[in-house]
């Protein structure tokens, strides 16, 4: 069968036993009619590196290069399982680029546990950040975080991390205050929750901080 046949039978599989997408139908479509565009007849591990190599003349980042070469390695997997290839093959993925972060500097951040905002959203918002810059939490592990959870007697903080893994993190006098100054308003299960006691989303919550920090002229940039 010839390889365009073959993706066809590929993407017509995903289709109706993996229940796909139209959004990822056509993201198949699109990264296997680039395999064939780019002159592949046989699929060889040189093909497969004149593919990439096709990709990045034509500019693609890293990124965007290894989103379709795992498109294809999927398409690889499944001509393994049929029977259509003797022996596995993979096309490597490009190791991505380290990024820069960009990070608040000291002065920004005494700036914002400077403020003292008014509105309950921004006193929300407010101690979270303190609670973030205290602690190196991650967002998501504050966000969980239940008042059952904050002990304040013993300066610490019991979140649930990756794997549902808890654990404990010490907090500091600075942080009890604000988070006792905080829990003194509403007996929610989460600390940062929503009007109606729900917990409160990540894109609630970085959304709130962006606006925290804008009231005070920080933007986490230079």
């Amino acid at each position: 069968m010839t390889l365009p046949e073959l993706t066809e039978q590929f993407i017509d599989h995903g289709r109706y036993l993996r229940g796909w997408s139209p959004k990822t139908v056509r993201t198949y479509q699109q990264s296997l009619a680039a395999l064939d565009g780019a002159g592949i007849e046989t699929l060889t591990r040189a093909s497969l590196q004149a593919f990439v190599l096709w990709l990045r003349q034509r500019g693609l980042t890293p990124g965007g290069i290894n989103v379709r070469l795992r498109t294809v390695n999927s398409f690889l997997s499944w001509l393994r399982e049929e029977g259509h290839l003797s022996e596995p093959l993979k096309a490597r993925l490009l190791p991505k680029p380290s990024q820069v972060l960009v990070t608040f500097s000291d002065g920004e951040v005494r700036r914002v546990l400077a403020a003292r905002p008014a509105a309950t959203t921004m006193k929300r918002a407010w101690t979270l950040f303190v609670l973030l810059v205290d602690t190196g939490l991650r967002i998501d592990e504050a966000l969980g975080l239940e008042r059952a959870r904050v002990n304040l007697d013993a300066l610490t903080v019991t979140v649930r991390g990756k794997g549902s893994k808890e654990r404990q993190v010490p907090i500091s006098m600075e942080c009890r205050r604000a988070l006792f100054r905080f829990m003194n308003h509403g007996n929610d299960r989460y600390l940062f929750s929503t009007a109606s006691g729900e917990r409160l989303g990540y894109r609630n919550g970085y959304r709130d901080l962006e606006a925290l920090c804008r009231q005070v002229g920080v933007h986490g940039s230079h």
